[in-house]
């Protein structure tokens, strides 16, 4: 996605793409460090076929962090 909006943000939500909505939105507003880490994240859950515990919390605090900024 060119211009990544709430929309979108809403409509990957509706069809339970998070983690796509997590790499979008640290790949807009987020650090190296935290680019580096969603992507990390991105690969284990799709490598997996599920999102572990503990990955899950790291991308929503992400999440978080940047969803206001849209």
């Amino acid at each position: 996605m060119v211009n990544f909006t709430l929309k979108d943000f809403n409509q990957n939500e509706q069809n339970n793409f998070h983690t796509r909505n997590g790499s979008e939105l640290v790949n807009m507003f987020g650090t190296p460090h935290e680019k580096k880490l969603m992507k990390q994240i991105k690969k284990n859950h799709e490598e997996k076929g599920h999102i572990e515990a503990e990955d899950q919390k790291v991308r929503d605090s992400l999440v978080n962090k940047y969803f206001y900024n849209l």
